[in-house]
């Protein structure tokens, strides 16, 4: 819907789980899950429109 803020979305997710795990594909996987419902929405990268934890995990492990 509005790709304002992909960019930024996928390093913050990318960068919450390299920190944390050291492994680069889940890192790529997390930071791809985050940006991808980041931009379902209009509005950018804003603290408000980040995805839960929970919200990343369950797009990583169904698509959903």
């Amino acid at each position: 819907m509005d790709f304002t803020g992909a960019g930024d979305s996928f390093g913050a997710g990318f960068m919450a789980s390299y920190v944390k795990e050291q492994d680069m594909y889940k890192a790529a996987l997390n930071g791809n899950a985050t940006a991808s419902l980041v931009i379902q929405r209009s509005g950018g990268c804003t603290y408000g429109r980040m995805p839960s934890k929970e919200k990343v995990q369950l797009r990583i492990a169904t698509g959903a």
